[in-house]
């Protein structure tokens, strides 16, 4: 996930339970990580989590349920983004994960921010984005992961970057390992270097925006390959098409 200290309200990762209506709440353990914004909590898997609403101490976190890599969860509004699930084999998944301030009364984060690798555990996700996450264009710059998509590869269906203007480096050239993307936006980014070639293995995608960042160097000849391409967006970049 992203390591986002916010100044009050927090994410809480929670291992998961399979949910029954009437099951109590489970006595939880705080695992005690040094890190303000993430709480790991453990407890008897036997003991189902059915409610969620605030913690011990009173502040609205965002309760992710999960056991040994499996997740479940309440679809509900967390303050400085969106989550929702769905129902696979008894248990709830993570679907749909948006990060950043988009409400108008989202938090605001802490400038330090970096890519957490349970992020990608989440082997149900469809759709992932973040937003105006990473805004300093000089300090506490971020570059996107290099490793781990193709544990989302047979999920991921939407993969979106807007508006964050300290996101730099390259495109990972293992997005093209993903399977089922139909949207990849990386819109007002900090993303330098050409394209990688790799996209061409998206044939799946419909809409491709890399508007507003700094490419440069050659258009790679791939896309006359994405037969199903509908959006296509290279503006205002340095790219050359011979």
């Amino acid at each position: 996930m992203i390591n986002s200290p916010c100044d009050s309200d927090d994410v809480v990762f929670v291992h998961e339970n399979k949910p029954e209506l009437k099951s109590k709440p489970s006595t939880l353990a705080v695992k005690d990580d040094d890190d303000d914004d993430c709480e790991v909590l453990e407890g008897d898997p036997e003991k189902c989590v059915v409610s969620v609403d605030e913690d011990a101490t009173g502040s609205d976190k965002l309760h992710v349920v999960g056991e040994k890599g499996q997740t479940w969860m309440y679809a509900l509004f967390v303050l400085f983004g969106w989550v929702s699930c769905d129902l696979f084999n008894g248990f709830w998944y993570v679907t749909d994960l948006n990060i950043g301030p988009i409400h108008e009364n989202s938090l605001s984060c802490a400038k330090i921010l970096e890519f957490r690798p349970q992020l990608f555990e989440l082997k149900h996700l469809k759709a992932l984005s973040f937003f105006k996450l990473f805004e300093s264009q000089h300090r506490n710059q971020v570059t996107i992961p290099k490793g781990n998509w193709e544990k989302l590869a047979g999920s991921l269906e939407s993969l979106e970057f807007r508006s964050n203007t300290g996101l730099i480096g390259l495109i990972p050239s293992s997005f093209g390992v993903l399977m089922n993307p139909q949207s990849l936006v990386l819109l007002e980014n900090g993303l330098t270097d050409e394209i990688p070639p790799d996209i061409g293995n998206l044939n799946k995608l419909k809409k491709h925006v890399l508007a507003v960042n700094y490419f440069t160097g050659k258009i790679p000849d791939v896309f006359s390959a994405l037969t199903e391409l509908l959006i296509f967006d290279l503006s205002r970049n340095s790219c050359k098409k011979y």
